[in-house]
């Protein structure tokens, strides 16, 4: 047998392994089928279509090393006090319509020449237009809306107890009712409106109830009245702002022969507009701020409350009485304090009152004490500002040994009047002329 030469065997092989390259090399310049080639999808669509996320996988994010100046973030322009307060009483605005909590009650509506009965305990709105009417039913009545009654409309609730108990509320035309009950919040009275009642209201029979944590303001061309002593009681804050509070009796001769009228806690402030008592006043209780317009009580005042502060307008009783008592810490800065005084009653300082007034005046009209159980009593001490005697006067015999009485501005006595000391301790400087009435130590 013929032998094959080694060489020939190498080369041959060396010729198969080079067309096996070829092979592959021509394979990958092939475009792959279709039908075998896999599809790649983007990497947040393949996230997507996962049912579960992978929960320990989390995004890595590149941030760049420097923000050019075309990619800085905008800086807020400097606001001035204008538009801070602007921007600030608009966000008031916009939070308080989101917490001011929408009534599910109904409104009672009356147009002109229309009758509404409401059957209906709780009420929203009352709205009464010209020569309508709203007919209330007798028991209690809430209103947590506005009343407006229009000229020529008409309230009928003469055996209602109308409560108001709405956050909010403003009274405007006129109306009474049997028994009003003003519960939480603010209620401003901007017409005229009152109770009916006019016999003494015994305790816890009061035809009007400010009840605590509620503000009462009556408000230039409001007015208030309550025709029946002893017939109000407030343990809230009542204001007087413009506007007119007429009342009968207080407590009533530092007695409660009727309901308390004035709670512990409670306020009586008086930017302008009048209180008016039309019977003996006691303001146990209370705290009384003047700042301007007028307190005025037309008989006996047995208690000036737990605080009196006065920085303008009047204070005041007349004629009925002529007892003026003040007890608590006394402030007057500025205004006027004018004491009726009638025989044996007077301007008298009680024995754990407080009285210190660097302001205004006091002044001592009416009749003339004539005997010794009249005139001034000084229980205790007390520094009053400008005193002027515009009648006779003296120091009570009642008077604390110890007391003293100091003018700290201008004593005056008008002519033909005197002012006797009664061998008590009264400091002032005064200057006996022809023009003064006598000063009598």
């Amino acid at each position: 047998m013929k032998r094959t030469p080694l060489w020939t065997g190498i080369l041959a092989l060396w010729l198969i392994a080079m067309a096996a390259g070829v092979w592959f090399a021509v394979a990958d310049d092939r475009a792959p089928a279709a039908s075998k080639a896999p599809v790649a999808k983007p990497i947040d669509q393949a996230a997507r279509a996962d049912a579960d996320p992978l929960e320990q996988q989390g995004r890595h994010v590149v941030l760049p090393m420097d923000v050019g100046p075309a990619e800085q973030p905008e800086v807020a322009p400097t606001k001035s006090a204008e538009t801070e307060a602007a921007d600030k009483a608009t966000a008031d605005a916009v939070a308080d319509k989101r917490t001011e909590p929408a009534s599910s009650r109904e409104s009672a509506l009356a147009g002109e020449g229309k009758t509404t009965i409401a059957e209906r305990r709780q009420i929203h709105n009352v709205d009464v237009g010209s020569g309508g009417t709203v007919q209330l039913p007798s028991g209690e009545v809430s209103i947590d809306g506005d009343l407006t009654i229009a000229e020529g409309g008409s309230l009928a609730a003469a055996g209602t107890t109308l409560v108001l108990d709405g956050e909010n509320q403003t009274l405007s035309g006129t109306a009474t009712a049997g028994k009003i009950i003003m519960r939480g919040g603010t209620k401003r009275i901007r017409g005229s409106f009152g109770t009916t009642s006019s016999a003494n209201a015994d305790p816890g029979k009061a035809q009007l109830y400010v009840e605590a944590g509620t503000t009462l303001v009556i408000e230039k061309g409001g007015k208030w009245n309550t025709p029946n002593p002893y017939g109000f009681q407030i343990a809230g804050d009542l204001v007087i702002d413009g506007g007119e509070f007429n009342c009968r009796f207080s407590n009533g001769n530092g007695t409660d022969r009727g309901e308390e009228s004035w709670i512990a806690g409670s306020t009586l402030t008086i930017y302008s507009g009048k209180f008016i008592g039309n019977g003996d006043a006691d303001f146990s209780g209370a705290t009384i701020t003047i700042h301007d317009g007028a307190l005025e009580i037309n008989d006996d005042i047995w208690n000036s409350g737990d605080a009196l502060n006065m920085y303008g307008g009047t204070m005041r009783n007349t004629t009925g009485g002529g007892m003026f008592y003040l007890t608590g810490n006394v402030n007057i800065r500025d205004g006027k304090l004018q004491v009726y005084q009638n025989y044996t009653r007077s301007l008298r300082f009680a024995k754990d009152a407080s009285i210190y007034c660097t302001g205004g005046e006091i002044s001592i009209n009416g009749s003339s004490a004539t005997s010794d159980d009249g005139g001034i009593l000084l229980a205790s001490s007390a520094t009053v500002p400008n005193l002027t005697i515009n009648t006779s006067t003296k120091i009570h015999k009642a008077s604390a040994p110890e007391a003293f009485l100091s003018v700290s501005g201008d004593l005056n006595i008008a002519k033909g009047q005197r002012f006797e000391a009664k061998g008590f301790n009264v400091i002032a400087s005064y200057l006996q002329t022809d023009e003064q009435g006598e000063f009598i130590p």
